[in-house]
């Protein structure tokens, strides 16, 4: 769950295959996209409201991806 101070909280869910998928390329629909960089991966959530934008290195979603499905 993400809140920003003054807004309402926003939950996203998503099915863990799109943090594998989106290693590999671009990756998902509505309002969760998944995009490689060289080093990192970009999860972009959307919502009526804004966006938020979430930076996690390769390695570490390697490892979470590893350890959980």
């Amino acid at each position: 769950m993400i809140s920003i101070p003054g807004a309402h909280c926003v939950e996203w869910f998503f099915a863990g295959g799109l943090s594998v998928l989106g290693r590999a390329g671009p990756a998902g629909s509505g309002d969760v996209h998944v995009l490689p960089t060289d080093d990192n991966i970009v999860f972009d959530l959307n919502f009526p409201g804004g966006n938020a934008r979430l930076l996690v290195r390769r390695a570490e979603l390697a490892r979470f991806v590893a350890n959980t499905l």
